[in-house]
């Protein structure tokens, strides 16, 4: 249903941060889905998304609006001494 390009299209929507957190209606928007109901198509997506290693982050309910933001992630590298 979903494949890596539809996930870009996603990663690109979304921002780092909670200040930058999206509902689901405002991204079904932007990529161009349907937004009745429940905006299926647009959380299948999410869903499909993280399962596939995008770092997405359910941000919760403020004001009873819930919304997804990317997280950012932390690289340690170890350096050979």
């Amino acid at each position: 249903m979903f494949n890596q390009n539809d996930i870009n299209v996603l990663c690109e929507i979304l921002l780092v941060g909670k200040a930058n957190a999206q509902t689901a209606f405002t991204i079904a928007i932007q990529i161009g889905y349907p937004t009745d109901g429940n905006q299926v198509k647009t959380r299948k997506l999410i869903k499909y998304a993280i399962e596939n290693g995008c770092l997405i982050k359910p941000q919760p309910e403020i004001l009873l609006v819930f919304g997804y933001q990317m997280i950012k992630m932390k690289l340690l590298l170890t350096l050979p001494h």
